[in-house]
């Protein structure tokens, strides 16, 4: 079986693709339905007083714009063309999927397939993923002259990358030609084809133009739409515009774009390369203006924050990139809208990356809303990062990604933590497991903070702590069970295993064996739909919680 995803490099190499594809393809996952609403995020979510603590407004998802990623790391295939990942660490990773509509895989070769990893990872996280085509300098120009001067040549290649898509189940196409056209025509000719043609294929499919080819053919960046580029926009599913736009050329783009302004995507590139406040951690700025005027959002080589982290010390690496990834993040946060979560779930928190290898197959459901990060040295200097709350934090120990809770800086105390946002529908019974991370046995008790609505779409709380369970405007019918927490002992490397209890216990003197509880609550809310899950501390200053489980039956 080949091991390596790789992308395409002639045409001669696309129609052997899809004569003999890898076997792998066997492992592709179809996209996971995203729901049919999302949430507004908005500064400070993270924390609510507990009187304050309703569930996020649902927001129909046609009636918002949407938010594009566009990947390019160093050239991509790097440790993620491996299908099963490597034993390489301090690798680039990428886990803000509820935030995500599109994830488009991004490199320079001429038919850009994304990786396997990627594929399976965005749609259990309900997101579409893209392909890119993308012709450049003068081999781009010979390649343009073989395809668009004749127009069965044309289809047969269209038909080509729709085959593509099927073979590979993912979900459409970023068209970046960046080299003149001869014959502008059959470009425009080929855009609409493919686009009517994939829909019949794959309906929830995406063809998106990238802003640089004209009507006539010639090259030239817009950064914006306009009569120029406005052919291609006209005849496929959205455009992703170039990044040297201003407030002028925006506002001339929302009104180009009538009742299909969340179709144009406004391009960031994080490198700050001529955008609109220099990219980095002021890309926010740029995020700030687009949501202004109501179009959508194209983020484009986030890689950054994983590009410029200091190598050295090599140790501290994965801290230090966390630490600047996050702060990138939580500053977009306000700017971006939220997928809830649909299904069941186990997580400790993993982003498939660690100082010793890398496997994006093994990333789990992350916080709805983000944590904030320890100040490293990467990030300390700056105004903006010092700005942030930091009530939830991850933490890295010994290679675990942990979530830091704490509210001893906060003026008022009695607050909730926002953990997920969810839209599960309950089954009879509902168990939640918590695992919290004991340092130096230190303890601190908590409450487990539910909002659901029930058959009649009346609102229901209920607030679980170790002694007892309190429900709000509404009779239950039995008492729900809690477990006392379980003291668990684990390696580092080593999963959760009821299995293996005893035997962790024995080696619970070894070095490098970690101390947990595991508490578990047992509800009974059937036909009840869960829309926000929070965490309050009852007493102690901080908690670090490792891992989360709901599971209803």
């Amino acid at each position: 079986m080949d091991i390596v995803c790789k992308p395409i490099d002639t045409l001669e190499e696309l129609f052997e693709t899809i004569k003999n594809p890898p076997q792998w393809i066997n492992r592709i996952n179809q996209l996971t339905q995203p729901p049919p609403f999302v949430i507004k995020n908005t500064f400070y979510d993270c924390h609510v007083s507990e009187n304050d603590y309703e569930p996020k407004t649902r927001i129909t998802r046609n009636e918002t714009p949407k938010t594009l990623i566009c990947h390019d790391m160093k050239g991509g295939y790097l440790c993620d063309k491996f299908i099963d990942g490597c034993h390489e660490g301090n690798g680039f990773t990428f886990h803000r999927w509820a935030q995500t509509d599109i994830f488009c895989y991004f490199s320079h070769h001429f038919v850009t397939i994304p990786p396997l990893q990627w594929i399976n990872l965005a749609h259990k996280n309900g997101t579409l993923v893209l392909g890119t085509i993308i012709t450049e300098h003068e081999k781009g120009k010979e390649i343009c002259k073989k395809i668009f001067n004749d127009f069965e040549v044309a289809k047969k290649f269209a038909d080509a990358l729709i085959e593509v898509c099927v073979i590979y189940k993912f979900d459409g196409w970023l068209l970046n030609f960046e080299n003149q056209i001869s014959c502008p025509k059959i470009l425009l000719q080929f855009v609409e084809y493919l686009s009517f043609k994939i829909h019949r294929e794959i309906p929830s499919s995406q063809i998106i133009w990238y802003d640089s080819v004209l009507y006539n053919g010639k090259l030239s960046w817009q950064n914006e739409l306009n009569e120029n580029n406005r052919c291609f926009f006209d005849c496929c599913d959205g455009i992703f515009l170039n990044y040297f736009w201003n407030e002028e050329k925006i506002a001339k783009t929302q009104i180009q774009a009538g009742d299909r302004r969340f179709d144009v995507y406004v391009g960031i590139d994080i490198w700050g390369r001529g955008t609109y406040g220099g990219g980095q951690f002021q890309a926010y700025k740029a995020a700030d203006i687009i949501q202004q005027f109501g179009l959508s959002t194209a983020i484009f080589a986030h890689g950054w924050v994983h590009e410029k982290t200091i190598e050295i010390p090599e140790h501290d690496f994965l801290n230090r990139y966390y630490s600047r990834d996050s702060l990138f993040w939580k500053l977009l946060w306000p700017y971006l809208y939220t997928k809830p979560i649909q299904q069941p779930f186990t997580t400790f928190f993993k982003t498939g990356v660690n100082s010793n290898c890398y496997d994006l197959n093994s990333q789990q459901i992350q916080p709805t809303y983000f944590p904030a990060h320890a100040l490293t040295i990467e990030t300390m200097h700056l105004t903006v990062a010092r700005e942030v709350c930091r009530c939830v934090q991850e933490r890295l120990i010994s290679d675990e990604r942990m979530l830091l809770i704490s509210s001893h800086h906060l003026h008022e105390k009695n607050v909730i933590h926002r953990l997920f946002s969810m839209n599960l529908k309950l089954k009879i019974n509902t168990v939640i497991d918590i695992y919290t991370y004991r340092v130096e046995d230190h303890f601190t008790d908590f409450a487990i903070v539910l909002l659901m609505v029930d058959e009649e779409n009346k609102k229901v709380k209920c607030v679980a702590n170790s002694k007892t369970i309190t429900t709000f405007e509404r009779k239950i019918s039995r008492i729900s069970n809690i477990i006392k927490p379980e003291i668990y002992y684990k390696n580092k490397d080593e999963e959760f295993d009821e299995n293996r209890q005893e035997d962790r216990n024995e080696n619970r003197t070894n070095e490098g064996v970690k101390q947990y509880d595991r508490r578990r609550f047992v509800f009974t809310y059937p036909e009840h739909e869960l829309l926000e899950v929070g965490i309050k501390l009852l007493d102690g200053s901080y908690l670090y919680l490792s891992g989360f489980s709901i599971q209803t039956n």
